[in-house]
Formats: structure tokens, sequence, C-alpha cells
């Protein structure tokens, strides 16, 4: 017995189109059980697919890039400080009596 993809298709599709809120097409994934979703037009023609994997890639950052954000937002945008300037508040030294010989 020969079986093809058209046998076990399912035929009636979840879908998002591009402007769907990320939560919708989260909850989308969840309700239907599948890990991904056909993204259509308004003509429901297929633009592309999006999967739970590329929907948790938006909540999964390397420690780098963590890092680097941390050094442009907080320290350069907010203390204005140089990163290699920041040091923490119990390495700087307030009472220069105390502080190390240079």
């Amino acid at each position: 017995m020969r079986v093809e993809v058209k046998d076990v298709m399912t035929m009636q599709v979840a879908s998002v189109n591009g402007s769907t809120p990320f939560k919708d097409a989260t909850e989308a994934l969840i309700a239907h059980s599948v890990s991904t979703l056909p993204v259509v037009d308004g003509d429901g023609l297929l633009e592309g697919i999006v999967s739970h994997h590329d929907l948790l890639k938006v909540f999964v950052r390397r420690d780098a890039d963590i890092a680097d954000e941390v050094c442009e937002e907080i320290l350069q945008h907010t203390l204005w400080e140089q990163p290699n300037d920041a040091t923490a508040p119990e390495d700087r030294h307030t009472d220069r009596a105390h502080a190390p010989a240079q």
C-alpha cells in the first residue's frame, strides 16, 4: 500500500498573518497542538511559517548579548560611564587617604 502526504495531511489548517500579535500566535500553537503555523496574507496566500522555536528566540539571549546591552543602556546612557570606568561600589574610594597608591 502506497501512502501519500495528501492521505494524512490536515485539511483545516490554523494560520496567522504577519500582524498577528505574538501572544495570539503562541496561543494558536498551543490550542492546535502544533509546532508551526503558516503565515498568510489577506488573500490567504502563504508568506512564510512561524514555529515555536521562532517564538522562543524572542526570550533566549546569549550572555554576551545581555552584557552588551547592560553596558550600552545602563552604564553609558543611564550612568554616563564608560564600561572600563565602572567599578563596584565597594571598589570606589571616596577617602583619598585610603585609596591604593598609583
